[in-house]
């Protein structure tokens, strides 16, 4: 899994949900897009804490999916028009 951040223990159940609030799950991302393009492309939404691109183990490729962790819940709200 390619990320632009050393991984991180999360200590509690509220701490993953909290952290899951605020990430966002993407398809149909381009096998080549890295991880600077995904920021380049959701930097005006607001503060990324981290990018995640998970790939296939035997061969790296991408699996065509990503994760994006904002800082605040709110920069999902401007993106994505949530309530």
């Amino acid at each position: 899994m390619e990320s632009d951040r050393s991984s991180r223990r999360i200590n509690t159940w509220a701490e993953e949900l909290e952290v899951h609030s605020r990430s966002i799950y993407i398809t149909n991302v381009n096998y080549g897009a890295t991880i600077h393009d995904l920021k380049k492309h959701f930097q005006h939404c607001g503060s990324i804490v981290r990018v995640t691109i998970p790939r296939i183990q035997r061969t790296g490729r991408s699996r065509g999916i990503a994760y994006i962790e904002f800082e605040k819940k709110s920069a999902m709200n401007f993106r994505f028009g949530a309530a």
